[in-house]
């Protein structure tokens, strides 16, 4: 289809690319940054008070690049404009990440959202960037291991604490799904953690033995101003 109906650039809306190289330029990977290596926030004075003052469950999470500019773009035309090709763009590059990261994953796993976010939306952001990646890596894929059993409120505007205390209790995984298993969390993007360390929680009640997580893009906080 893009053949007949050439895409324009999701970060620059330039012709004929889905994501074009400039833009793919434009992006700065978080862990360039001073932050923390399992949490990926920015560090003051050499502690993530995050990881220091509410136990994280999950190992490490990183994404692509900072939640900016032409990358943010991009996200929000995923998420919100149904441009859905963005997962195949965006799976190379994930694949490149995990490649490096040197975590050994079983299964990867879309972070999920409610049904009634479903039927609104028409599809799930995060298994649009999953799906693509586990093809590229050749990992087992289960869309349907994580379930989101609570609807909770919007996470915009929330600090930490408020969106730890928000995500609490809102995931159920499968434990014959899960068990024994490493698993890599896919989202479009991460801010804080409290989501993915509520689905890694609900993974590792099940008797998942690992869990990590990427993302496209990754806020960058500093813990000094958003903890409260």
């Amino acid at each position: 289809m893009d053949y007949l109906y050439p895409p324009n650039c999701a970060g620059c809306n330039s012709f004929s690319y889905r994501f074009c190289p400039t833009c793919y330029q434009d992006i700065i990977p978080p862990r360039t940054l001073k932050c923390c290596p399992k949490c990926a926030n920015i560090l003051n004075n050499n502690i993530c008070h995050y990881c220091d003052t509410n136990q994280f469950v999950f190992e490490s999470i990183n994404s692509l690049g900072i939640y900016r500019s032409s990358l943010r773009r991009a996200v929000i035309r995923l998420k919100f404009f149904r441009d859905l090709g963005l997962g195949d763009e965006f799976a190379p590059g994930l694949y490149q990440l995990l490649s490096s990261s040197g975590w050994q994953i079983d299964l990867i796993i879309p972070v999920p959202i409610s049904p009634k976010r479903r039927i609104e939306r028409g599809y799930n952001q995060a298994d649009v960037i999953a799906f693509p990646l586990a093809l590229v890596s050749g990992i087992n894929y289960a869309s349907k291991a994580l379930l989101k059993i609570r609807e909770a409120h919007s996470q915009i505007g929330l600090s930490y604490l408020e969106r730890l205390e928000n995500m609490q209790d809102a995931f159920l995984a499968k434990p014959a799904m899960v068990r024994n298993k490493s698993i890599l969390l896919v989202d479009d993007v991460i801010t804080t953690g409290a989501t993915i360390n509520s689905c890694a929680q609900a993974l590792l009640t099940a008797g998942a033995s690992h869990v990590y997580a990427l993302s496209l893009a990754k806020t960058i906080l500093s813990t000094e101003n958003s903890l409260a």
